[in-house]
């Protein structure tokens, strides 16, 4: 099954270079966690000091936390909905997208 994952540019040098779009083929019982961490494997992610929190949505729907290296917090995943989510369900045919937030509130 084919997963499309969007994310923000963390840097203009990034916007211009690197990829801000991917597509995941994983299996169709594939969990949120399986996704993203076939995500973050992948580098896919990109961080700067600045820029080092990002949240991974579904529209409006926030489903899951990724830090960089420089947020000072822990480099695992902060999951937002149950891990063993079925991705399939959530997903259908739109896109996880990750966009940075600046406190973790948002």
């Amino acid at each position: 099954m084919k997963f499309h994952v969007t994310r923000e540019a963390c840097c203009s040098q990034d916007d211009q270079l690197g990829p801000l779009a991917f597509v995941y083929e994983l299996s169709a019982d594939t969990t949120l966690q399986d996704l993203t961490e076939a995500v973050v494997r992948s580098g896919f992610l990109q961080f700067t000091s600045t820029h080092s929190v990002m949240v991974g949505e579904l529209g409006n729907d926030a489903l899951v936390r990724v830090f960089g290296p420089h947020s000072g917090r822990p480099q695992g995943p902060q999951y937002l909905k149950a891990t063993d989510l079925l991705v399939r369900n959530l997903i259908g045919s739109g896109e996880l997208h990750f966009r940075f937030v600046f406190d973790l509130k948002g």
